[in-house]
């Protein structure tokens, strides 16, 4: 069986012969007939290629449905987790609670207290950065970030009377619309 490609160029040539002026009408015929011909194949093969685009849709909205199912189970997860965060935050809480009340004191200002499987040591470090007022931060510490906004860029060079800017371009492309 002929490719699509094959089928159209065949139904191209057909034409061609049949717009020729000094084409005999028997010939005619026949080409009108081939003609008929090649468009039922056409036929054939666009309804096997609607079959195929209607598999690949069936198959998408699949593969959607499970990637919704699996970002529920993944919201999930994720309020588990925070679950088991704040518990073990809660059990270092009451820890930390524990070796301040029946800790030892060393000399570093640690407070330290030992099992006999472990050491729990309490200390001072850095915390977080809290920001009191931004306005008397000095430039030096902000980034400044350059981002393109490109449907603002897209609609004006769209817009433009000089379509041979050398920077950017909309370029013209076919699509197909199935209906």
């Amino acid at each position: 069986m002929p490719s699509t490609v094959e089928l159209i160029q065949a139904l191209i040539e057909t034409h061609e012969q049949l717009s020729l002026d000094d084409c005999p009408d028997d010939f005619k015929n026949v080409l009108i007939e081939q003609e008929k011909l090649i468009t039922n194949e056409i036929m054939k093969k666009s309804d096997s290629i609607h079959w195929f685009l209607t598999q690949i849709d069936i198959e998408e909205s699949k593969l959607n449905s499970t990637i919704e199912v699996h970002q529920r189970e993944l919201e999930k997860l994720k309020k588990k987790r925070l679950s088991v965060d704040k518990s073990k935050d809660k059990m270092k809480e009451l820890i930390m609670t524990a070796v301040n009340k029946i800790g030892v004191n060393e000399d570093n200002g640690n407070k330290v207290l030992k099992t006999d499987s472990n050491k729990y040591t309490i200390y001072e470090t850095d915390g977080p950065l809290e920001i009191l007022d931004e306005n008397k931060i000095p430039d030096y510490y902000f980034k400044i970030e350059k981002k393109l906004n490109k449907s603002l860029l897209r609609n004006d060079i769209k817009k433009s009377i000089n379509k041979e800017e050398t920077y950017a371009k909309v370029s013209k492309i076919k699509r197909l619309k199935i209906s």
